[in-house]
């Protein structure tokens, strides 16, 4: 007997992570690098990560792992923007493994970060994205967001990143 749509995306659940669960953190960050140059990061440098480093990245970040049949197979982090940055709240990593990306993770992920943000009274849900990451721009579309016209050098030599924002509804 085969598993029908909904009881496939029903088995995505998503777990906020806190200091003490840092190696999933590990896991999932160093996989998120390896697997794609579009996630910003150095990866060797957080190879080289102690359980200290890791620890303080829980500071002011809020981490989500996205869970499916109780394996870590996705992630999020958001936060306050930084000041040059748009939004209420950042979305600095966002990322879902390559055999579960078109499944609704991404949509699971988005619906715990509304309720989140609902918490902290952000509004406006902002990222950036490498604009030659055509695939990365066209999942956050499908999930409501919109560029804002803002174009930004990234750290990495001749790579610019666009911001797309989403704008909830609190009434």
């Amino acid at each position: 007997m085969g598993m029908d749509l909904k009881e496939f995306f029903e088995l995505f659940t998503v777990t906020p992570l806190v200091a003490d669960q840092w190696p999933r953190l590990r896991a999932l960050r160093l996989a998120a690098l390896q697997d794609t140059d579009a996630i910003h990061g150095d990866l060797v440098a957080e190879q080289n990560y102690t359980e200290s480093n890791w620890r303080e990245l829980f500071g002011v970040q809020q981490w989500a792992a996205l869970v499916y049949d109780g394996s870590d197979v996705g992630m999020l982090v958001v936060s306050k923007p930084p000041l040059d940055r748009y939004g209420d709240c950042w979305i600095k990593s966002w990322w879902i493994a390559p055999d579960f990306r078109g499944a609704g993770g991404s949509k699971t992920l988005l619906n715990w970060l509304d309720r989140h943000c609902v918490t902290q009274q952000w509004r406006i849900q902002a990222l950036g994205v490498f604009e030659t990451n055509t695939d990365a721009i066209a999942a956050y579309k499908k999930l409501g967001f919109k560029s804002v016209g803002i174009r930004k050098p990234s750290s990495r030599a001749n790579q610019f990143f666009i911001i797309m924002a989403r704008e909830l509804n609190f009434d």
